[in-house]
This record gives C-alpha cells, structure tokens and sequence, in this order.
C-alpha cells in the first residue's frame, strides 16, 4: 500500500515493501549492474518500463489434450490395420478431420498470443 507523503516532492508517494534475504541479495546483484548510483531510480525503472509476462497455459493444455486424443486414435487404427490389415475410410476421415482441427486450434492461439503482445 502506498503511503501519501506530507511534504511537497517530485514523488510524493511512498511504497514499503519487505524481501527475503535472498531477494535483496538479487536485487543488490542487478543493483550493481545499473548504471545509477540511485536505487530508488533502478527499482523504479525496473518496475515502470519492462515488460510483465503472464504465463496462461489454458490454451496449451486444450492442444495437448487435443493431440493426445488423436494420438490415442492412431494407436487404435494402428493396431486395427496391424490386426486385420483393413481400415475403414471413414476412420481415416476422421482422422484426417481431427488433424485439421488441431492445426486450426494451433494457428488461432499463436494468432491470439500474437494480438496480446
């Protein structure tokens, strides 16, 4: 939480926050590596102008459900063409069907993914 400063500055608002000791120690290390002797600027810096990446593998996880279940498909056909060397073409539509759908999944989420950054 933010705390309003009484005294007119530049910055009249003041952030607390605590850190392990292992997190200073990270912070100290990047510290070094900035080019100013300020490290309110540096955390200040690091804070406002880069980017946060949010990690949702919600889409991930759909696609690898998808493909496992096409995989479990082939397996079937698989062993149906091993066994009576026969395979029916509306499996093998189906299958085809399936395949295509999954590419279709996979270009609209690295569209979407693209639009978000």
């Amino acid at each position: 939480m933010a705390t309003k400063l009484k005294r007119q500055l530049k910055r009249d608002n003041r952030l607390v926050f605590d850190l392990s000791d292992e997190e200073l120690e990270r912070l100290n290390e990047r510290f070094s590596i900035y080019r100013s002797a300020n490290r309110s600027d540096f955390i200040r810096e690091s804070i406002l102008n880069n980017y946060i990446v949010v990690n949702d593998d919600t889409n991930l996880r759909t696609l690898v459900y998808e493909i496992n279940r096409i995989g479990n498909n082939i397996n079937q056909l698989t062993r149906l063409a091993n066994k009576t060397k026969d395979v029916r073409s509306e499996e093998m539509e189906y299958l085809k069907k399936q395949v295509k759908d999954v590419r279709s999944f996979v270009y609209q989420s690295l569209m979407k993914h693209n639009e978000k950054r």
